[in-house]
């Protein structure tokens, strides 16, 4: 299960030649379903985990079986959440490795906001974050939008379940294709009655998209869905659905910790029916008549609140009423607790909610104490994985648009851009400024302070709006440096 979502490989490979790839196609389908639907049951039991956490949900007693809380704390849903808003929530942005590309790149930003782009990429990283695996679909624009001046529309809501990528098995790797598949009722043609049910695969390779239907397990091609439109619906070389791994282990962000969230969901719901226990206790009676006339009469008395009983005078033992209890131990019971919490939150790479005391320590040291170190680094990692993924998604989107004279960005390559992560670190920013402070006043030129202190997403554009606004300083004003009278640098607030 740890091991992460499988990698679909095939020995055989589409060749272009649609006589050959019709019988190709369906073989490769053959040997990538079975793999895929290995991939399928840890996807449905992690969807299952995360909704319901479902091991809880299983817990028996088997002593005082009516009380038996289920306590189901969703850390998954914390890790998924915490981790996707901390590295998706702004969204990446498009910069310049060319100087003369800039307005191009300023319109493949427009036009990324007008798809509402980084709305589907959450889409996408969500269904990562929780089962390793996630899909983005890239289709052209038709004639209409291409006349509103839309060239693609990408779809971010698409079931891992339902798709998968196949890839060649050699040293490159290539995506030879990628499916998409659905189970359609079917009916007879006179009544329209449902007469059983059929699953059409669609499938697309870098040369072609195919239709084919599984009925008793054969794969049939559907010929009027191959045809000239059809084959023309893509550029050539391009397969339009993107896989974006979470990581590089192709694990989902909760995966890993599932036997401590197990451990502490089982921890809270025994403490509970502790208490439960306590609350609706047992009585205990000793030495008490207990034969049915005397028990219906303690049953009335204990309704009413008053239990009396009579002593027996020179007895050596005398009749006791006592509550029958078994409390925990709740400062170790807290211990525990505490302990695999800590050991979660460690493990799923969250922050710590707990306030401790102060030790005097700042910055980094208390980012390091309290976890956001941790979600930095993993968040480090996923970015990287999707970054690789957004580059072939950009790919095949400048493919696309690359058909249409009328686009503005139509001769950019994916080499022209730089794809930049916009994690949110505002309380870096103090530190970033006073580093790139120091570098201007060390001489450094504004781009190459600007991209050294990561203060800034596009440095290239950021230095280029600084030139324009501050010539005699190239840089940004209250920080940036200018000689004074006597020749050294100093910071333009100081000279002002």
């Amino acid at each position: 299960m740890e091991k992460g979502r499988k990698i679909i490989y095939s020995d055989l490979a589409p060749t272009g030649d649609v006589a050959k790839d019709k019988i190709i196609i369906p073989v490769i389908l053959s040997r990538a379903v079975p793999e895929h639907e290995k991939n399928v049951a840890d996807i449905k039991r992690l969807m299952e985990y995360y909704y319901n956490i479902t091991d809880i949900r299983k817990k028996t007693k088997k002593t005082r079986k009516d009380i038996n809380n289920k306590v189901a704390i969703n850390y998954p849903n914390i890790a998924v959440t915490t981790i996707n808003a901390y590295c998706f929530a702004q969204p990446f942005s498009y910069a310049s490795r060319n100087v003369d590309k800039s307005a191009q790149i300023e319109a493949l930003n427009k036009a990324m906001d007008d798809d509402k782009y980084a709305s589907k990429t959450i889409k996408v990283t969500w269904y990562s974050g929780i089962d390793g695996l996630g899909y983005k679909y890239i289709r052209p624009a038709t004639q209409a939008e291409v006349a509103r001046g839309k060239y693609f529309e990408t779809v971010g809501d698409i079931d891992p379940v339902t798709t998968f990528c196949v890839y060649s098995n050699t040293i490159s790797k290539e995506k030879l294709m990628a499916v998409n598949y659905f189970i359609r009722n079917t009916y007879d043609e006179i009544t329209y009655e449902v007469t059983g049910q059929e699953t059409v695969y669609n499938v697309w390779t870098k040369y072609h998209y195919w239709q084919f239907i599984d009925k008793d397990g054969q794969l049939y091609n559907i010929p009027q869905n191959f045809n000239g439109v059809q084959i023309e619906a893509y550029p050539i070389d391009i397969i339009p659905i993107v896989e974006y791994p979470r990581k590089q282990d192709r694990t989902g962000d909760f995966e890993h910790a599932m036997a401590l969230i197990d451990a502490a969901n089982a921890l809270a719901s025994t403490r509970i029916d502790c208490v439960q226990q306590v609350v609706d206790y047992l009585l205990t009676l000793r030495d008490i008549n207990t034969d049915n006339e005397h028990l219906e009469e303690v049953k009335r008395c204990l309704k009413e609140g008053i239990l009396a009983f009579r002593s027996i005078e020179g007895a050596s033992i005398q009749p006791e009423v006592d509550i029958l209890k078994i409390p925990l131990n709740q400062s170790e019971v807290q211990t525990l607790q505490d302990f695999i919490c800590n050991k979660i939150e460690e493990v799923l790479c969250i922050p710590n909610r707990e306030v401790r005391g102060s030790s005097g320590d700042t910055g980094l040291a208390v980012e390091s104490r309290a976890g956001y170190r941790s979600l930095e680094n993993i968040a480090g990692l996923i970015t990287l994985s999707a970054i690789e993924a957004e580059s072939e998604a950009l790919e095949v989107i400048l493919k696309i648009c690359s058909r249409y004279s009328t686009c503005p960005f139509a001769g950019l390559t994916v080499n022209d851009i730089q794809i930049k992560p916009n994690r949110n670190k505002v309380e870096n920013v103090t530190s970033a400024s006073n580093a790139y402070n120091v570098l201007r006043s060390a001489g450094m030129n504004d781009e190459t302070a600007l991209s050294v202190t990561n203060i800034v997403a596009d440095p290239y554009s950021v230095a280029q709006k600084n030139k324009a606004e501050m010539p005699e300083t190239e840089g940004i004003k209250g920080i940036g440096t200018a000689p004074n009278e006597q020749g050294s640098n100093s910071t333009i607030a100081e000279q002002e």
